[in-house]
């Protein structure tokens, strides 16, 4: 991580304890990419960016996924609860965020357009009391996004999977858009058909912008 940046302290959280459920048995965070693969890609853009910390949240039994970002500069936690929701995965992030944190950025690690200057494209937009979301160049609402230090409570009270959606819907009134090329901000690859287009893309370019 750049520390010599003169910013507010920004926790990037990646939440990555889901299941891969709609990836036919496969686990797309740990299919190899290249040298590499897709968690600890995440992983490394993040560490790159002007984040004062970065928080990975998996599960305690995803030993593969553990062991891929072994030795990065990152903060591991693990839900206490069975239940595998996004709220559960971010609120236990948030709970290991630094005291001094005033933001934190929710980075979703089956998102591979997102590069480091995405993360420090929204990071250098950040105020006190706005909610940061990254768009696609249709202005169409996206991820990431990068909540104030003011949400922190009601983040913590989210349930479910919706989590911070509800949060960003109940404050519309703090939300500050930020473009991304493309369709960066609403790219994931969360099937076998999303994946196998993506990972065609980045073995000719190298960063798959062209899906």
């Amino acid at each position: 991580m750049n520390k010599q940046v003169k910013h507010n302290w920004i926790t990037i959280i990646i939440p990555a304890a889901g299941l891969s459920s709609r990836m036919a048995g496969k686990d797309k965070l740990t299919i190899p990419v290249g040298n590499s693969n897709l968690l600890r890609l995440t992983a490394e853009k993040a560490l790159s960016s002007m984040a004062s910390e970065v928080i990975v949240v998996t599960g305690r039994t995803q030993h593969a996924r553990n062991r891929t970002i072994n030795g990065l500069d990152i903060k591991l936690v693990h839900p206490d609860s069975r239940i595998n929701q996004m709220s559960v995965s971010i609120i236990t992030g948030l709970n290991a965020v630094h005291y001094s944190s005033e933001g934190i950025l929710i980075l979703l690690p089956d998102m591979p357009l997102i590069e480091t200057a995405d993360i420090n494209m929204l990071i250098e937009n950040f105020h006190h009391e706005k909610i940061i979301r990254a768009t696609n160049k249709h202005k169409e609402p996206g991820h990431p996004v990068l909540f104030p230090k003011s949400l922190f409570p009601a983040i913590m009270a989210t349930k479910g999977d919706n989590g911070p959606r509800e949060v960003i819907a109940m404050n519309e009134d703090l939300l500050k858009l930020v473009k991304l090329d493309n369709e960066k901000a609403m790219v994931d690859v969360d099937t076998p058909e999303s994946w196998d287009q993506w990972i065609s893309e980045y073995n000719k370019t190298g960063a798959g912008e062209g899906t």
